[in-house]
């Protein structure tokens, strides 16, 4: 995209050697070029430090990303059922990150190419968000915690319980507890505003209470799309902080797996005695 075009769209986008203050000035603005562009953005990798935990590298991409496997096609879907069409179509678009010796985070990797169409809005929000509300991000997390603890007695919550516990915020929320009716609740709600405000247009009469109707209508719509944004920014805010919970808890694990082998170790070179 050149300049021209940016000036145009008034979208701007990353390159390689883009410098940023932090990591999440950086995320930030690959979410709202993201947000602008029509796709959903998805946390793929980070790079830590051995020695304090921080982080040092971040990858991020499209939520196309990859291939989810089929469960009901591997085991052999029967009469009644149809295998699950996959969310992921391959798409390689990702964004790679990096802290330099200054401090600063460094577009180290762009790829901005998508294998799939991209949809924006009238608001400018992606419409293909809502999907993410399965809860894609903290699940991958809890498992990446299971895999790291060593420590069989340890206990977790089961996926089942994130996942009911992630349920209930929704419905705590008043949006619908079923993942189908999720996905197409909140733009549902700017279809319908936006379907009435033109059937009101053209079928009421001439009028002074057309204006007056038209007016209260309009503003219903800034309220719906008001709501949409609360909405969003909440759900945002919820799974970014599980993210950092669950990053804190995952240090405090590996410290603790981290003793308990340096003991194991001076334990082996103890003597015995006979």
């Amino acid at each position: 995209m050149d300049v021209e075009e940016e000036e145009k769209t008034g979208i701007v986008e990353p390159c390689v050697g883009m410098e940023f203050e932090s990591e999440d000035a950086a995320r930030n603005f690959y979410s709202e070029y993201a947000r602008r562009l029509g796709f959903v953005v998805r946390v793929m990798q980070r790079r830590r430090s051995g020695i304090d935990g921080r982080t040092l590298a971040r990858r991020l991409g499209c939520n196309k990303q990859g291939f989810s496997p089929n469960i009901r096609t591997a085991a052999g879907p029967g009469p009644d059922k149809k295998p699950r069409p996959s969310a992921r179509e391959g798409c390689k678009a990702t964004i790679l990150v990096k802290m330099d010796k200054s401090g600063k985070w460094v577009v180290t990797r762009f790829e901005k190419d998508h294998n799939h169409p991209l949809v924006v809005t009238a608001s400018g929000f992606s419409s293909s968000w809502l999907p993410d509300l399965q809860f894609p991000i903290v699940l991958n997390a809890y498992r990446n915690l299971k895999t790291t603890c060593v420590c069989k007695k340890t206990p977790f919550l089961s996926e089942s319980s994130i996942v009911k516990s992630f349920d209930w915020y929704m419905v705590a929320l008043g949006i619908p507890s079923s993942q189908y009716d999720r996905m197409f609740y909140l733009r549902s709600l700017l279809q319908k505003a936006m379907l009435l405000y033109h059937i009101l247009l053209f079928a009421l009469p001439l009028t002074g209470d057309k204006d007056k109707k038209i007016e209260e209508l309009m503003k219903e719509l800034e309220h719906q799309e008001h709501l949409c944004a609360t909405y969003r920014e909440k759900l945002v805010s919820f799974m970014n902080n599980v993210e950092e919970q669950t990053e804190e808890m995952a240090s405090k694990i590996q410290l603790i797996v981290n003793n308990v082998r340096k003991v194991e170790s001076e334990v082996q070179n103890f003597p015995r005695r006979r």
